[in-house]
């Protein structure tokens, strides 16, 4: 079997039921995988390399001990995920605490509960997780999925900070700061129509379910998401909705569509994604 820092423990443990003893006596914090709770809710995340962290040795040093289990080993570089000594997250921000060391300790999983408070999270808001080991599994979950983090070890024990990173400025910000013009009320764009109403949402929903297309321009810069929608419309076929996943409400874009004789339903998911479907009304039936 061949072997690398991203290979999963729960994989080891399947290829040799004597894995777990064998691993146990490379590190003492390695113990807790003779807990079947934690064995089981654990391993799946955990790789080489996450494990090699939380036990506090190299990657490299956990792998040369597997490849004397006779695996054949794959080295592959990795960015690292560093410790520091100062983070300001704990201090500028209202902090939603889990203390994921207890639950493990009680035989449940953090998880889910994290996850959870990481949809809900404000943008004034950070998740602090308490562990005696880096959440390295975690972290890497996470961060894929757009989180910030920052860990401090302080006491014995490790404190993870998951953020959401300050919104981007959209391209007329820019534009405004560079112009030296200040961000006024007068200058945004008429938020009327605009106003996310759910029920209206789920109306429209229904009424195209199977005949949408979908367009995501979440990620793009601007004026992209507002040019790639109009394109999109441009080649839309009649009887068709056209189903925009957006970071916001598009308000240059609305007295466009006004304009052309469109009409729309949004609904806000979290303040940073917002589902939209535009469409004609003489295009229903």
């Amino acid at each position: 079997m061949k072997v690398g820092p991203g290979t999963k423990i729960s994989e080891l443990l399947k290829a040799d039921e004597g894995m777990i003893d064998f691993i146990m006596s490379i590190h003492p914090k390695f113990h807790k995988l003779s807990n079947p709770f934690l064995r089981k809710a654990i391993a799946p995340r955990v790789t080489v390399r996450d494990a090699a962290r939380i036990a506090g040795i190299s990657t490299d040093e956990f792998l040369d001990k597997l490849a004397e289990k006779g695996f054949e080993i794959v080295r592959e570089e990795a960015p690292d995920i560093r410790v520091v000594t100062e983070c300001d997250i704990p201090y500028t921000r209202r902090l939603i605490r889990i203390d994921a060391a207890g639950m493990l300790e009680r035989h449940e999983d953090p998880f889910d509960p994290v996850r959870k408070a990481l949809l809900s999270l404000e943008p004034d808001q950070a998740v602090e997780i308490k562990l005696d080991f880096v959440p390295a599994p975690l972290i890497h979950i996470f961060g894929k999925q757009g989180y910030e983090h920052c860990t401090l070890e302080k006491d014995g024990a490790y404190y993870t900070y998951f953020y959401k990173p300050a919104p981007r400025k959209t391209f007329w910000q820019k534009v405004k700061e560079f112009l030296g013009i200040p961000a006024g009320k007068e200058e945004q764009p008429s938020t009327e129509g605009a106003v996310p109403d759910e029920a209206e949402f789920e109306r429209a929903l229904e009424r195209w379910k199977g005949r949408m297309e979908e367009v995501d321009v979440r990620g793009l810069e601007m004026p992209q998401p507002m040019m790639t929608i109009q394109e999109k419309l441009k080649t839309l076929p009649p009887g068709k909705a056209l189903f925009v996943h957006h970071q916001r409400i598009p308000q240059f874009l609305l007295p466009e569509l006004e304009k052309k004789g469109y009409h729309w339903a949004v609904k806000r998911i979290d303040p940073d994604y917002t589902q939209m479907i535009i469409f004609k009304e003489d295009a229903h039936d």
